[in-house]
């Protein structure tokens, strides 16, 4: 169960981080690379997201999914403001 949880928090840093740096570091990378990482990422989110509903202790359940949500909130804001100092 612990196991579960970590890689599922550690999961969704992860997602985090490729939204939140997908517009500036990545953008240099070949297409055909960028959609590699995509796919790997959808990946991740499906795995995470199977991962948070199996579990079976509801509070666990719900401290997941409301660290994969502020993760992927803050990974757009990061990715908001960086866009924004590079114009």
């Amino acid at each position: 169960m612990k196991l579960k949880f970590i890689s599922s928090i550690f999961l969704s840093f992860l997602i985090g981080l490729y939204i939140a740096f997908h517009m500036t570091l990545f953008s240099g990378i070949t297409p055909f690379l960028d959609t590699i990482l995509l796919v790997i990422v959808v990946l991740l989110l499906v795995w995470n997201l199977v991962l948070i509903f199996k579990q079976q202790d509801k509070p666990l359940k719900f401290i997941q999914l409301s660290i994969l949500v502020f993760v992927i909130l803050i990974a757009f804001y990061f990715a908001k403001m960086e866009l924004e100092s590079l114009a």
